[in-house]
């Protein structure tokens, strides 16, 4: 339920593609690595998986989220997965705790071998970064 398949598709600009995960029946769509990020965390939000350390505050009503204590039901399976790729390159982010208002985890690519292990968003979004323009040079 933690994993999600980072499916980029184009790569001028701005870098635009898909995420997949357990947690949905569809993918999510994205253009700039920030909203990938902000989508992201509304899912995880949505279905508690992974907890949040803090919960976030807000003026407006809260909606009703999953107990996070429940497992969410998975949406989209294993092999549907495994089985996406993006146009320009792919990765699988494995996210092991959202701890101190951040994410923590690993990104690895589709043959599991590790690209970096991150401590927070940015952290991610920098190995992320470097990953995809090193698929640039080598093309």
């Amino acid at each position: 339920m933690n994993t999600a398949r980072i499916c980029i598709d184009e790569r001028w600009d701005t870098t635009s593609g898909r995420v997949y995960s357990k947690l949905q029946s569809a993918p999510l769509a994205f253009s700039g690595l920030g909203e990938m990020l902000l989508k992201m965390n509304r899912i995880f939000d949505e279905y508690g998986y992974p907890q949040a350390f803090h919960e976030m505050r807000s003026f407006r009503r809260k909606r009703r989220r999953a107990d996070s204590r429940e497992t969410p039901q998975p949406g989209l399976k294993d092999g549907e997965i495994n089985r996406q790729k993006g146009r320009y390159c792919t990765f699988d982010i494995m996210l092991q705790s959202r701890r101190q208002a951040g994410w923590q985890g690993l990104l690895m690519r589709p043959d599991r071998s590790l690209v970096v292990r991150f401590n927070s968003e940015i952290e991610l979004l920098a190995g992320l970064s470097r990953a995809i323009e090193a698929m640039r040079l080598t093309r």
